[in-house]
């Protein structure tokens, strides 16, 4: 559930987790292979044709639980009808229960974009204004802004609120979901009146769970109503998506969750199943059917099945980026063919979710897995939407470049993102380079593989992310960018020492 597909993937791994995969126990997919001997594959069906996009979604995702992953499970739907939803490998691996569209699995940060169509609701309704500051609607748990009421309800929807996040990222706020009465778990409240200025509001875009837990808060203190109940009659029920608690699972979801892995230290392991004070930032439980049916409503101009949910001028304001590409709850980018995608992923301890809109195309894709770090549920959702467009897909591996230890050694050193305050650290290996989270604590031990594409760019396939580092008139390092995906930027990390 954090604030990128990379740092989701960070929090996911909080301790002693390497890059190592095993390979899945899961059902396989019931097309070939990716490296099965062309002879024994069958004649492909044309591009743009069912048979196509079913074939190559079960290879997409037979690539991935090679990689280890329990499950996969993926929904599409193209100008409001389902076209394509199917489950790949075992929800519970223990049990051989197969995976599903309708098995639930934690949202992570895929159902920011909820909170916050929630929160806009109310502005629709004239309750609030997104130009509010927060203080005015919270009451005695206001956050220690700095200047005072600067920040605003739009300031924390686009991750620009400049308020502390040091709980966003810990495990601290989480309980097990089974704990009725929530023992040992932080109110909220109590962390919200925590909540002062680190940088000025509107300045610096630094992606924030804590401020979409404050959105949450919100919520309940303007409509009066508790986040889920308001959630479910006014976004989730209206959209057609039959889930009345999403936030406090009911017995009757419990055989059809799907239990979280994570691979550590080459194996795969189950997790505890989570609930937290962060769960307006994306600790819900939902299909893929599910959210593919909450991502139409904002492809259908706010409506779904003659409901009118959001109105076009806010659905538009919320996919209208302010600062990194980032709009009220969404990710907005054009990709290589010129169309235009609304965006979010998410990560939480043994699940990772990835939601794409085709806003051009009216395609909307969920995919979410029961096993972590990876981003296959962005590999998975990025092809479905390509193959609905009747576009082909490759599924060859990037192939790495030879470098010199020489090169690769330069690279060594200390670096700062300063943006999320955390220390990295580049270790040359035979081949290419491991990135070393070191502070803060709750992070160490994540470690990432990156092979050179370049002399200069290094890249990691299963996390899809790129380290293009910097070099001055002297020929020393001064920092690397961390990109994702060809349009996430996280900006520049800055060399602070050898």
């Amino acid at each position: 559930m954090s604030h990128s597909i990379l740092r989701n993937a960070v929090t996911a791994l909080l301790a002693g987790t390497s890059a190592v995969l095993v390979a899945a126990c899961g059902p396989t997919a019931t097309a070939p292979t990716a490296d099965e001997p062309a002879e024994q594959q069958a004649e492909p069906a044309p591009p743009g044709t069912p048979e196509y996009v079913e074939s190559m979604l079960a290879r997409v995702a037979q690539k991935e639980l090679d990689r280890g992953l329990a499950s996969l499970s993926v929904a599409i739907i193209k100008d409001g009808e389902v076209v394509f939803a199917e489950g790949y490998g075992y929800a519970n691996v223990a049990q051989q229960a197969e995976a599903t569209p309708d098995t639930y699995y934690i949202s992570a940060s895929t159902f920011k974009p909820v909170t916050s169509t929630a929160l806009l609701t109310l502005v629709d309704q004239g309750k609030c204004g997104l130009d509010d500051p927060v203080n005015d609607h919270l009451g005695d748990i206001a956050v220690k802004d700095d200047p005072p009421n600067s920040v605003t309800i739009r300031r924390i929807l686009d991750h620009t609120s400049g308020l502390s996040d040091e709980h966003g990222q810990s495990m601290h706020t989480a309980v097990s979901v089974w704990d009725a009465h929530r023992t040992g778990l932080i109110p909220a409240e109590t962390l919200a009146a925590e909540m002062t200025t680190v940088t000025p509001a509107g300045e610096t875009w630094r992606y924030n769970n804590t401020a979409y837990m404050l959105a949450g808060l919100l919520i309940e203190r303007i409509s009066g109503m508790p986040y889920e109940q308001y959630v479910v009659e006014n976004v989730l029920k209206p959209a057609g998506i039959d889930n009345g608690h999403p936030v406090f699972p009911s017995a009757a979801m419990v055989e059809r969750m799907a239990v979280p892995y994570v691979n550590a230290d080459g194996e795969r392991n189950p997790t505890e199943f989570y609930f937290g004070s962060m769960y307006p930032a994306g600790l819900a439980y939902v299909t893929p059917s599910e959210m593919a049916k909450f991502l139409w409503v904002h492809l259908n101009g706010g409506e779904a099945g003659g409901n009118r949910i959001l109105s076009n001028e806010l659905v538009e304001v919320a996919h209208t980026p302010y600062k990194e590409k980032y709009g009220l709850g969404w990710w907005t980018y054009k990709d290589e063919q010129g169309h235009t995608r609304i965006n979010h992923g998410g990560t939480w301890y043994g699940y990772v979710t990835t939601m794409v809109g085709d806003k051009d195309n009216g395609i909307a894709v969920y995919a979410a897995t029961n096993t972590g770090p990876t981003q296959g549920t962005y590999r998975l959702a990025d092809a479905a939407v390509r193959l609905t467009r009747g576009e082909e897909i490759s599924l060859e591996d990037r192939q790495p470049v030879e470098i010199g230890p020489a090169i690769l050694k330069s690279y060594e050193g200390l670096y700062l993102d300063s943006m999320m305050d955390i220390d990295m650290r580049i270790e040359a290996f035979d081949g290419g380079l491991n990135h070393l989270v070191e502070r803060p604590e709750s992070l160490q031990g994540y470690v990432l593989e990156y092979l050179p594409a370049s002399e200069t760019v290094f890249f990691n396939e299963n996390m899809g992310v790129e380290l293009h580092f910097q070099v001055d008139e002297a020929g020393g390092v001064t920092g690397y960018r961390q990109t994702q995906h060809g349009w996430i930027d996280y900006g520049i990390h800055e060399k602070v020492s050898d």
